[in-house]
Formats: C-alpha cells, structure tokens, sequence
C-alpha cells in the first residue's frame, strides 16, 4: 500500500516490473523519495531508464471499461502542465471519525464461526487486479500514466510458483503527455515468469498463525515495527498478495488491525469493482507526503477486497490534483487450487 516499503512487495513481484532490469533499485527509489518531497529531481534524457513506478491508481466505473477496451478517454488538458487523471475518490457512508475497534472486532468475530472457504490444492492462487498511476520526471516536470494490470499468481508450498502478469493500454491526462509517454517504450502485454524452490520469492516461508498475538509479531516479517500504522497495512495487504487465508487466520489480522492506532471506520462502502464492504481508513505522512491508506473488508467473511492510497494535502512533484488516488488494488480471488493456470 505504500511506497515506502515497497521492496517487500518487489521481493514477490518485482520479477514481473518490466523496468525491473534496466533501472537500478537504489535510483528508483530514490527518485520515488525524490518526487513525493517535491526536491529538486534528475533531468536525463526521456528513455526508459527514467521511467518511475510512483503509486497506483484504480479507473473507476466508465473510465476503467474505457481503459480496459482500449478506448482513449476524453482528454482533460492539452497543455504540458495537464494533470493525470486519478479516480474520484470513495464514497464513504460515514464521516471517518469513529475507532476502528468495534467494527473489526464484530467482522472478526463473525469470520472466525465460519467454516474452511480456502479452497483444496497445491497452489496458492491469487489473483490482483490494479490500476497503477505509473510517472516519469524529465527537466523537472513529471508526466503521468493510469496503467491497468492484473496479476495471477499460483504458489506452492516448497516456495515454487508461476506468475502471469498482463498490462493494458494505458489511460492519460493529456495527449502531450501520451505523446511524450511513447518515447519511453511501451511494457510487455503480458509477463509470464515460473521459479523453483531454490528461487523461493515469498516473504513469508511459514502459513499465517490463527492467533492475533503471533499473528502481530508475524506481520513485523520484512516490516519493521518503526514502519508505525501505515507500515501494518501495508504488511497486511502484502501478506493477502502472498497467502490464502483461513477464516481463523483471517480473523487473527482483523484483531491485529483491530489495535492499531489511528484507524477509523468509515462505513460501508461500494469497491470499484462493485462489491460491498465495510472501510476503514488511515491517515499517516509515512510515505513522505500526508495520505490517507483504506482498506476494505468483506463485512460477513472477513475477506480483504481491496485498498488503496489518497494524496489528502501535497502531490510534491506529481501532476495531480489533490485530494489525488493514487494506488488501488482489488483482490480479484484467493484461494487454494490443485493446478497452476497458464
């Protein structure tokens, strides 16, 4: 969910970035640090090399079946200085300013009564779907895309898995941007990428623990407890990229999320891929710029369906208007199964 930590979620995906061989780790993010403080930034020549992965944003509704036919969306701003064009944001039922507590506590208990929905098989499958706000920086000015990209991923328990990742056409605020945009080269259509054992990419080798005490010292796996709140979810959100939950298992990480400070419910809420929910937000600085984190919990079964992230005051370098979403993911599917797809 955050930038801030996002080499834990490279560790699982970051085979599948198709940037991931031309652009050094140590300057990607240093140049993601760059931006969100608003320094002065590197002013290279436009090529691949430059390219960011900044946030993630989601297309909701019209726009994002625009997106995934193809079709160009209606162009915001011809001029160079056009903003990118980064969803509404969600509409929560309630003003989010009550304690998170009560709310995940009822859920989790709920969840945990449930029987085993986890699937029977081998894998692992888990299944991603995003809407990514991708920017490059040139001379100063940082150009931006909204790229649409689902991930499946199918683990099994010896660490070996398979991964397919397909991106579609991206979306953009401004044909100057799209024509700009072009000259770094476009990603690959689709990814396909398997590994062994010996190549075991989890951040997690151990099944999630059912227990919410183990499960908070669980979570501090490759998220060190200085991350604060914001670091939690975002250690959450990987651990569901990651594993298929069992309700108790589930249950354990509402409870965790449950103590967390400075989380708050706001209600139900509609997801963007249309699916209801109960929200729950956070509001930290930990990225580097004041955001606000959500997360959406199936209110009955007590699973993830998504979360995203909200620039709530500064946008440092990015051309976006605030308030500004800038990453959304939706949990597409999770659950066991006895063969990896193709």
């Amino acid at each position: 969910m955050n930038p801030g930590p996002e080499t834990d979620l490279r560790r699982l995906f970051g085979p599948l970035d198709p940037g991931a061989e031309k652009i050094p780790p140590a300057d990607r993010d240093a140049d993601l640090r760059t931006i969100l403080r608003g320094d002065a930034v590197r002013t290279p020549t436009p090529t691949a090399s430059t390219r960011l992965t900044r946030r993630r944003a989601l297309l909701g509704g019209a726009a994002a079946a625009a997106v995934l036919a193809g079709i160009t969306p209606i162009v915001l701003d011809s001029s160079p200085a056009a903003y990118a064009a980064t969803p509404p944001p969600l509409a929560y039922q309630q003003k989010p300013s009550t304690a998170a507590a009560p709310a995940l506590e009822r859920i989790a208990a709920r969840t945990a009564a449930r029987p085993d929905d986890s699937g029977q098989g081998r894998y692992r499958h888990i299944s991603v779907v995003g809407w990514y706000l991708d920017s490059a920086t040139r001379a100063g000015a940082t150009r931006s895309a909204i790229v649409p990209r689902r991930t499946e991923t199918w683990l099994a328990g010896d660490g070996s898995g398979r991964s397919v990742t397909t991106t579609q056409p991206p979306a953009f605020g401004s044909e100057d941007d799209r024509h700009w945009w072009s000259r770094l080269g476009d990603d690959d259509a689709r990814t396909v990428r398997t590994w062994t054992s010996g190549e075991d990419v989890r951040t997690w080798t151990q099944p999630a623990p059912a227990d919410p005490r183990r499960m908070a010292r669980f979570l501090q796996v490759g998220h060190p407890v200085s991350n604060g709140p914001a670091g939690v979810l975002t250690a959450a959100a990987d651990l569901c990229r990651e594993q298929v939950l069992a309700p108790r298992q589930r249950a354990a990480l509402l409870r965790t999320l449950a103590t967390l400070p400075g989380l708050r419910a706001a209600g139900p809420v509609t997801d963007r891929s249309g699916r209801y929910g109960e929200a729950f937000v956070l509001d930290s600085s930990y990225s580097g710029l004041p955001t606000r984190y959500t997360l959406i919990v199936d209110a009955t079964t007590g699973r993830f369906l998504g979360w995203e992230e909200m620039l709530t005051e500064d946008a440092g370098r990015l051309n976006v208007r605030i308030p500004a979403v800038t990453s959304y993911e939706t949990l597409a599917r999770s659950e066991y199964t006895r063969t990896a797809g193709r």
